[in-house]
């Protein structure tokens, strides 16, 4: 009460001198508008990280170290074959073709098949691979890299392939714009029909199919006839009106095939 008093007491003085208490106002400060921060973009760097959808998760190697943005710039998908050893063992068809994915300024992304059940493939339950693949395409990688779905190019070889020509093409024309390169396989669809949007072909880019002469399911135990099996890929798709070109090399089994400079030799014909 004492101390209210007293201030009370004060402020009723200088009111009686015409003092003011208050005090004049505080001159303004001009404030600046803070400078704009410009959006840097992380680096991108070469990593193994996981995705997950559909209720399916399984780990994808990324190759995006020393890509130039400020070009053209696309996204390599590339599946591997059954049994996934490329995936498991880089050294082995992966660092070739993230070299060939650097010289033509590319994002390389190869993922694992989320087939964990037996020996690992991408064809059998290819419905659901195929939409963990969609999602994990169209949902994580063209986000981070500012790319569009014309940007994609995918690259499969026996067992991917299979999943490309069989499922990836009719399912989801929209991520076949740019190139799709099949190796050593690339069966028809089971289906007799494509699905509705595919049914105009120029929506789909240029189909590759190359496989050996010689790999025809005939040498090294192999079950697998995957020269019949692109021969009736390609068939179906030519007879559709989808730019078609193939090729089957002399003296080329399943394991000669030299799968980095075909893709190189597609890249290099697009732009």
């Amino acid at each position: 009460m004492v101390s209210f008093l007293s201030r009370f007491q004060l402020f009723s003085l200088l009111f009686a001198f015409g003092i003011p208490f208050f005090g004049p106002p505080a001159a303004e400060t001009p404030v600046e508008s803070p400078e704009p921060v410009q959006a840097v973009s992380p680096t991108p760097t070469n990593r193994v990280d996981t995705f997950s959808a559909h209720g399916l998760s399984s780990p994808y190697r990324l190759y995006a170290e020393d890509v130039d943005f400020n070009k053209p710039v696309r996204l390599i998908v590339r599946l591997h074959g059954d049994g996934a050893y490329e995936y498991d063992d880089p050294s082995y068809r992966l660092d070739d073709y993230a070299a060939i994915a650097k010289k033509h300024n590319a994002v390389l992304v190869a993922p694992r098949t989320p087939d964990y059940a037996g020996h690992p493939t991408w064809w059998e339950n290819s419905s659901v691979n195929a939409s963990w693949l969609e999602s994990l395409v169209t949902d994580e990688l063209l986000p981070e890299f500012g790319l569009a779905v014309e940007d994609v190019v995918w690259s499969g070889y026996s067992g991917g392939a299979e999943i490309l020509g069989a499922t990836i093409i009719p399912s989801y024309p929209e991520l076949a714009q740019n190139q799709v390169v099949m190796k050593g396989g690339g069966n028809a669809p089971a289906e007799t029909s494509l699905r509705d949007e595919a049914n105009e072909p120029d929506t789909v880019g240029t189909l590759y199919f190359v496989t050996g002469a010689n790999d025809d399911g005939s040498q090294f135990n192999q079950r697998f006839n995957a020269l019949e099996a692109a021969q009736s890929g390609a068939e179906f798709y030519r007879q559709r009106g989808y730019d078609v070109i193939e090729e089957y090399p002399n003296g080329v089994d399943h394991y000669s095939l030299d799968q980095a400079a075909i893709l190189d030799r597609a890249l290099s014909s697009s732009r």
